[in-house]
């Protein structure tokens, strides 16, 4: 749900700053899940009521892509059971819901052979054990592509799931089925088409009203104004059609439905992508009445003018206020592909209240796929970005939800080496704020990664792969007292420019630990020797400079991040001691600016010199937490 320098535009309405590379949440953990033979990848995830974290997608048998569930704990990322429907051809899901009991409930589609055609497929799992209590699967009369792409679930347990089943040869419908949630049974299905002669329909998405009434979002093809983005309410307890809206762009073409959801008083919010006239393709925001699907507003977002470049939306979601934050992408003037774009909108008038693109420096395809809101009503927003270095990595960020100003991103890459996909990464945040992501990452051959990651959602410590460390204090020669450091990782956090981490705001300390005998020793890295580095400032990290040592023993300290972390200290100011018979390991942290944001480091793998005064090791791995 998509990467090395970002642009970004933060504004009220109009204008940009641009964004450095690698701002990012600290990861608190990540699981890279394999099938037996590799997987594919995961496409959505969810929490449950208890912290837990649901994730489907595919994961590889054979030469088979098979329909899979993983449950793993919030807390630490242990795997606490998969599921997986082995078919002859495989299957993916696309739509996770929980039920009040922790249930678990997956969408999507399987193959029942080797071809391309699928179905309708719907389970259900006992959340403790991910044991199978019942499933579904439908295929239609025209024996072709048919497939779930949303679920929902209502106050009593039974499941609306959304999608495709083709009855007959080349008409597409949207399908709409309501499941007993205690064994499977069907308790009513409708079928929407167009008005037009094709009768063609493509779901995209499901929510619920107060009242366990079905907003079903989608397009319908309709005489005299071709495709249009659909709004459609079905009757909870029966499916009965209680309204339609087909919302027509002004150019009478291909608009498009794509997310919905609905505010605490039943009014219904959809967006998606409208072709109007003298615009094109914009990203487009509509609020329409719950009670009769009147228009209450429409907002369309064009990012460039041009006819033929695309806008469009792909999430929404609404805050306590009853505002409307979407995302999706937006093309920037100049350019002929979209940035990941957030919004919002006034849910009273749909008027704009902020903005924020993100661009990767390939200046192609960035898009913000999926959204959530934490408790405080900040904005985290889900997808993939692209870069010249690594081609498409996965994205995270989030934002302020009074102003949309960043407050971290978290740039995605998997192990391979240089062109990979890395993408799509869908977003939830739990009662807590912690920020769950799952995607896939493209790793070391043979296969990509069902990837599941917990980022801290204040930012939080950065544990990183060390290089090389090289501590020298044998008590005596003051003068050859000495503390080298080097890191190369992806996963070293950059400070945001202003932000509470700035090291030129607010300054940093670097801190030696020696787990063993406890001992620590801080050196302070005043803020007027910092300097931001690149244009945008920032944009290539920062850099410490105090040639004569005046405000303690370091005279260097370089950090970029998603690169480098580098440090040199020397001198009578270096005060820690290695008067022990051995160290066992060194820790080292690096906290900049006055946010608790830390680079954290243990060197304790391959040690090559451990002795009194003297303590020299290379390539540490990532600590589990920072020492």
């Amino acid at each position: 749900m998509r990467g090395t320098p970002l642009v970004a535009a933060v504004v009220c309405l109009m204008g940009a700053v641009l964004l450095p590379p690698r701002r990012g949440a600290a990861q608190v953990w990540s699981k890279h899940l394999d099938g037996n033979a590799g997987s594919v990848g995961a496409r959505i995830v969810a929490v449950d009521g208890s912290g837990d974290v649901v994730s489907g997608g595919s994961l590889r048998r054979g030469s088979v892509a098979d329909f899979a569930v993983v449950k793993l704990a919030g807390g630490t990322g242990t795997e606490l059971w998969r599921y997986t429907l082995q078919t002859v051809g495989g299957g993916g899901v696309r739509g996770i819901g929980v039920d009040a009991a922790q249930d678990v409930i997956a969408a999507g589609g399987t193959r029942q052979d080797t071809g391309i055609n699928s179905d309708f497929t719907v389970v259900k799992l006992l959340g403790n054990t991910g044991a199978e209590v019942w499933h579904r699967t439908i295929n239609g009369a025209a024996n072709v592509f048919d497939t779930a792409v949303a679920v929902a679930v209502d106050a009593t347990g039974d499941v609306i799931a959304v999608g495709s089943i083709e009855e007959s040869a080349m008409i597409d419908q949207i399908t709409i089925i309501k499941f007993a949630g205690s064994d499977g049974t069907q308790l009513w299905r409708r079928d929407l088409v167009g008005t037009s002669a094709l009768h063609t329909g493509y779901p995209r998405a499901v929510a619920l009203d107060g009242s366990g009434d079905v907003l079903v979002v989608g397009t319908l093809d309709n005489s005299g104004s071709g495709g249009d983005m659909a709004i459609v309410k079905l009757a909870g307890v029966d499916g009965t059609e209680l309204w339609r809206d087909n919302i027509n762009g002004t150019a009478n073409s291909l608009d498009f439905g794509n997310t919905v959801a609905v505010d605490a008083g039943g009014d219904v919010v959809a967006a998606g992508a409208l072709y109007n006239s003298g615009t094109g393709v914009d990203f487009s925001v509509v609020k329409v009445a719950g009670a009769d699907g009147s228009e209450v507003w429409r907002r369309n977002i064009d990012g460039t003018n041009l006819i033929g470049n695309g806008d469009f939306a792909e999430a929404v979601a609404i805050d306590a206020s009853g505002n409307v934050v979407a995302a999706g992408g937006l093309t920037p003037s100049g350019d002929n592909a979209p940035d990941f774009f957030v919004t919002k909108l006034a849910g009273a008038s749909g008027n704009e209240m902020w903005r924020q693109s993100i661009g990767g420096d390939e200046h192609d395809f960035d898009v913000a796929f999926s959204l959530g809101l934490d408790p405080s009503g900040d904005v985290i927003a889900g997808g993939s970005i692209r870069n010249l270095a690594s081609y498409i990595d996965g994205f995270v960020a989030k934002l302020s939800g009074a102003t949309g100003a960043p407050q971290w991103r978290r740039v995605i890459n998997g192990t391979k080496r240089g062109i990979n996909y890395d993408g799509d990464f869908d977003v939830a945040v739990d009662a807590s704020g912690n920020v769950f992501a799952s995607g896939n990452t493209d790793n070391a051959e043979p296969h990509t990664a069902f990837t599941v990651l917990k980022l801290n959602p204040a930012g939080g410590d950065f544990v990183v792969q060390g290089k090389r460390l090289r501590v020298r204090n044998d008590g005596n020669a003051i003068g050859r007292r000495l503390f080298s450091l080097d890191a190369n990782d992806p996963n070293i956090g950059g400070p945001l420019p202003g932000g509470l981490a700035d090291p030129t705001v607010g300054g940093a300390t670097l801190t030696i630990i020696n787990p063993t005998t406890s001992e620590t020793a801080t050196f302070a890295l005043p803020a007027g020797h910092w300097r931001a580095v690149g244009r945008p400032a920032g944009k290539s990290g920062y850099r410490y400079f105090d040639r004569s040592r005046s405000s303690g023993p370091c005279k260097s300290v370089r950090l970029r991040g998603g690169k480098r972390l580098r440090a040199l200290c020397y001198g009578s100011q270096m005060t820690f001691a290695l008067n022990a018979p051995f160290q066992g390991s060194l820790g080292v942290r690096l906290q900049t600016g006055t946010g608790g944001v830390r680079q954290c480091l243990l060197f304790g793998g391959t040690v090559q010199r451990d002795s009194p005064g003297l303590f020299k090791a290379k390539d540490a791995p990532a600590p589990a937490v920072c020492p």
